[in-house]
């Protein structure tokens, strides 16, 4: 028979350890969460690092921090998405959590690119893809490997894209995850896009879309669509390409992504110039330009001044064009050229 203090201290446990297994739950639904509604799930993350465990391990509070860094980054909290992503990074480092490394790495690799700070996201990735060597989390791997190829295009490297991308649907189709899936197929859509195989490419991004969707993922099936209306674009259907991309902004807007919504109404205003429609054009380059008031992404911005620059002078309105080129000139000086 227990004694009577024993069993009291046996309960606790049980009752701390029930508690923390329901954190870790919540935690795994809330990162699933911010794929669908990132406002909504900012709250709960916060509410879970304050509440978290106090049996809690070192690996927990990693994870606390990578779902905190995940979702601003989709919130285009970008400053505070790079301090919880490094604080991860330094913690599970020291406890040798090779998960909440690579967590942080596919955090920083994606804040990166906003932040304008292409040399971190090389560093990022190519860790992310070593650390996990030998860590049976198919996801995270994935997802390493989409933003390596990633970082291989913007590189102009496309044999080593092409080749990440096919070991990346090798290794998909062999979980058979839907997550991992999307994944694969949306870095076949843009190694076959440059490559100029549009067709293959697009079936590509279909087989993405319907992952998403078998993944619950509002937002990857978001950037799916987003692929459709480019390619669409890219054969002069500007019709559907529109549709697409208004489709696209959509759900962006529903998962409340400011970035990924952003991106999506500056591909409408260029639809919109190439159809010779430049007024409306106009209120979607002002928009964006909106967003990055709010949201500094000076790459982004720097993209859009021009645009809007060459949209104006389709108006003729050639002192505002010059005042967004000299704009644009400014951020090209002080982060353009630095940081690519």
């Amino acid at each position: 028979m227990a004694l009577p203090g024993v069993a009291v201290c046996q309960s606790a446990e049980a009752s701390a350890a029930v508690q923390l297994d329901a954190w870790r739950a919540e935690a795994g639904r809330t990162r699933m969460l911010a794929e669908n509604d990132a406002p909504r799930a900012y709250e709960v993350a916060k509410r879970l690092q304050a509440t978290l465990p106090s049996n809690a391990t070192p690996a927990d509070r990693a994870r606390s921090l990578n779902l905190l860094a995940r979702i601003e980054t989709y919130l285009a909290l970008t400053e505070p998405a790079a301090a919880h992503a490094q604080e991860a990074f330094q913690l599970a480092a020291a406890n040798g959590d090779r998960i909440g490394q690579a967590e942080s790495d596919l955090n920083v690799a994606l804040n990166a690119v906003n932040r304008g700070k292409l040399d971190q996201m090389l560093v990022a990735t190519q860790h992310s893809v070593a650390v996990l060597e030998g860590v049976d989390r198919p996801d995270l791997l994935g997802e390493a490997l989409l933003r390596t190829a990633q970082r291989y295009r913007r590189f102009d490297l496309l044999d080593d894209a092409v080749a990440v991308s096919v070991q990346a649907m090798e290794r998909a189709r062999r979980s058979n995850n839907p997550v991992v899936l999307a994944y694969a197929h949306q870095g076949l859509a843009i190694v076959l896009d440059q490559s100029g195989r549009l067709d293959e490419a697009r079936e590509q991004a279909v087989q993405m879309r319907e992952q998403a969707r078998a993944a619950h993922s509002r937002l990857v099936e978001a950037y799916a669509v987003s692929a459709l209306g480019g390619f669409a674009a890219e054969t002069g259907d500007l019709r559907s390409a529109e549709e697409r991309t208004r489709e696209a902004i959509a759900m962006y807007r529903e998962v409340g992504a400011p970035f990924a919504t952003s991106y999506g109404m500056f591909a409408l205003g260029s639809l919109l110039m190439k159809e010779g429609r430049h007024q409306e054009a106009m209120g979607y380059l002002d928009e964006t330009l909106e967003i990055y008031r709010h949201y500094p992404n000076r790459i982004s911005e720097w993209f859009t001044l021009n645009a809007r620059s060459a949209n104006f002078q389709s108006l003729g309105e050639i002192a505002r064009a010059d005042a967004d080129a000299e704009r644009a000139y400014e951020i090209a000086k002080i982060w353009v050229a630095p940081h690519t």
